[in-house]
């Protein structure tokens, strides 16, 4: 299982009625554009969801509302090697990163996190846009992911990080999956859902 982390409005005077909707996408309630492919995007990891709560909280809080983090999982597999194309000792035999589902740019050893970044700085020349800062360092040109993942045709969960409004943040872009379970982390009243 894969947990991410999404935010859905609240209030007080909800009932057990009330339909809370998250966003399919953090980095919108960011201001910041999603890749179009992606079904979901959320944070990845607590360290950004600590680092995203205040700034988003605020932003409710303008609209007369309140702020829930969601918990989102995904059933994806964390066996170590589908994330990071490490060698597996006892065989001797690469994990080919272009067959794993799980594209994770925070874990990729080095030999594949330049392939990537070169990959990406050709991408980024081809569409005229500055070659920095460029994978896996934190990006902002978030509408080039679908581009980069021609390369990798399996992946199906594509981890990296952005330059966001508050900082470093990693993110995690979702495709061709759903969640198995949304889970508030605040006791509020009503029915949460992630919206499409």
């Amino acid at each position: 299982m894969q947990t991410l982390y999404f935010y859905a409005p609240f209030s007080d005077t909800d009932t057990a009625s009330t339909s809370h909707v998250a966003n399919a996408s953090v980095l919108s309630l960011l201001g910041m554009e999603s890749p179009t492919g992606a079904l979901y995007t959320g944070l990845y990891g607590t360290s950004a969801n600590r680092k995203a709560f205040p700034y988003i909280d605020a932003i409710y809080k303008k609209q007369g509302q309140r702020c829930c983090a969601i918990s989102v999982e995904f059933d994806f597999d964390v066996y170590p090697l589908c994330y990071t194309g490490i060698e597996e000792r006892e065989g001797i035999v690469d994990i080919l990163v272009g067959q794993s589902i799980v594209l994770n740019t925070l874990r990729l050893r080095p030999d594949l996190k330049s392939q990537i970044k070169s990959q990406w700085q050709s991408l980024m020349m081809a569409n005229e846009e500055p070659i920095t800062p460029a994978l896996p360092k934190p990006i902002t040109q978030t509408h080039l992911v679908d581009e980069l993942l021609v390369h990798y045709p399996h992946t199906a969960l594509f981890i990296y990080q952005v330059a966001s409004p508050v900082g470093t943040l990693s993110v995690a872009s979702v495709y061709n999956k759903n969640p198995t379970s949304v889970t508030p982390l605040l006791d509020i009243d009503g029915q949460v859902t992630l919206a499409k």
